[in-house]
């Protein structure tokens, strides 16, 4: 039973394909040769498109043209030259396979000198055929690619003038103008006449172009930065200078600053008239004894405010940079905790606030000394109890305290108060010091960590 309904299924099958096949031959009847095969007339490239004549298009023709020179575009080979620019360079291992498939885009858009051979239409189609001669392609070509270097060298002589006055963005802003001069013919032998003689241009642009972008260079004041962790006052600002191989200033250079104590931060600063650049540095929340800050040429900034061109961006932004680094020594504060610690005016004989903030100082890396002399921060906390109203029959006192952190020239860093803390007890004494126990806890989860961020992380 099942096989006779699998016979039957078969059979409808073949039906339906059967039935499609006669209706296709019946719709293509009189279609030119060109229409069901690729032409292959030697000396052209082709191209053939087509476009469904639906109610909802109205633009047929358009889009069957469009096809068609996008199928004839495709059929322009890009071959990159040995002895171009992108094999003598190490650029992003996939550029030249990016840079092939936008120049075929590109080569779409820029077709000159094709022909309508034909067109052919039935009902429900419409087709169209183009064709470009082999010897007019090149002959366009040629003539582009003159065109291109004469504005190519022109730009490329005003970098150079440029760079001679010492006037480097304006030298790197012509060189990126050359470069997208030439961008379509990166893959192509460019010889051209510069300096009296025949020379490959655009690997000469390239290597003239990124000699100027690793000459520039971030020099240091200081061989090695020396701070203390957390303390930046000392310190208004940092300064570097941007200069030449020559050891001359450089106005308007880009640099972008990076730390390796906070990854994923950044500085982006410009050199100023006298090539110096200047940022503040923000608290040093690190127990590392040492870190960096590195500097490089911000060579997105310049490729943003110089060239809309996504190939050329690509092409430059794989450039390895030289790093310029400062070595941060980074010491540890030395705390001294003084406390007054009262219960209803009398001086305790345990010191618990001076106990607890010395072991969580210790526990964040930091060194406690016990003699004031010897430290550079100074903690102040000055507490004190009070009698309150009675609950219940138990006795209610209210504790109120102080903090204060000072560095070793006595400037403020942080203040804190904590209020009218409660306790409770059999006695106001008991009460007094149930509410130097809250203040503890107030102090692990509240008060020493505002006191932490406040003087110890980057802000």
């Amino acid at each position: 039973m099942n096989r006779n309904y699998l016979y039957l299924l078969l059979i409808l099958l073949s039906a339906c394909a059967g039935s499609k096949t006669q209706q296709y031959e019946k719709m293509m009847t009189g279609a030119p040769a060109w229409v069901t095969r690729s032409p292959d007339t030697p000396g052209y490239y082709h191209g053939v498109g087509t476009a469904t004549k639906s109610s909802a298009t109205t633009d047929y023709r358009e889009i069957a043209r469009q096809n068609a020179l996008a199928d004839l575009a495709a059929g322009i080979s890009v071959n990159i030259s040995a002895t171009s620019v992108l094999n003598q360079y190490e650029f992003d291992n996939n550029y030249s396979e990016y840079y092939r498939a936008n120049i075929l885009m590109s080569s779409a858009e820029q077709l000159e000198g094709y022909e309508r051979v034909d067109n052919w239409e039935n009902a429900q189609q419409y087709w169209v055929y183009y064709r470009l001669s082999k010897e007019k392609y090149n002959e366009i070509k040629k003539g582009r690619i003159s065109k291109a270097l004469d504005e190519a060298t022109a730009n490329f002589a005003r970098a150079r003038l440029m760079n001679d006055q010492n006037k480097s963005p304006d030298a790197l802003r012509f060189y990126i103008k050359s470069l997208e001069n030439i961008k379509d013919f990166l893959g192509e032998t460019l010889t051209t006449e510069i300096d009296g003689r025949q020379q490959e241009f655009s690997g000469l642009l390239i290597s003239e172009m990124l000699d100027k972008i690793r000459s520039i260079r971030v020099a240091y004041p200081l061989g090695k930065l020396t701070v203390t962790r957390g303390n930046t006052a000392a310190m208004d600002q940092l300064q570097m200078m941007v200069i030449n191989a020559q050891n001359q200033p450089l106005q308007g250079i880009p640099i972008l600053i990076k730390y390796s104590y906070a990854p994923g931060r950044t500085t982006e600063k410009t050199s100023d008239a006298e090539g110096s650049v200047r940022f503040k540095l923000d608290a040093f929340d690190s127990k590392k004894k040492s870190e960096t800050i590195s500097s490089t040429l911000d060579i997105t900034k310049i490729l943003k405010d110089n060239t809309q061109e996504v190939l050329i961006r690509r092409l430059l932004q794989s450039t390895t940079l030289p790093e310029y680094i400062l070595p941060v020594e980074i010491l540890s504060p030395v705390f001294f905790v003084s406390t007054t610690e009262k219960n209803l005016g009398n001086l305790l004989t345990q010191n618990i606030i001076k106990q607890e903030l010395e072991t969580l100082l210790r526990a964040d890396g930091f060194v406690v000394a016990t003699d004031a002399s010897a430290a550079n921060m100074l903690l102040t906390i000055t507490a004190d109890t009070r009698e309150g109203p009675s609950v219940n029959g138990k006795y209610n006192c209210l504790l109120s305290a102080t903090y204060t952190l000072t560095d070793k020239r006595g400037t403020v860093l942080y203040t804190a108060t904590a209020d009218d803390v409660t306790g409770l007890g059999s006695s106001y004494a008991l009460a007094g010091e149930d509410a130097y126990c809250s203040l503890i806890g107030k102090m692990r989860i509240n008060i020493y960590p505002a006191m932490f961020r406040e003087v110890f992380s980057p802000r």
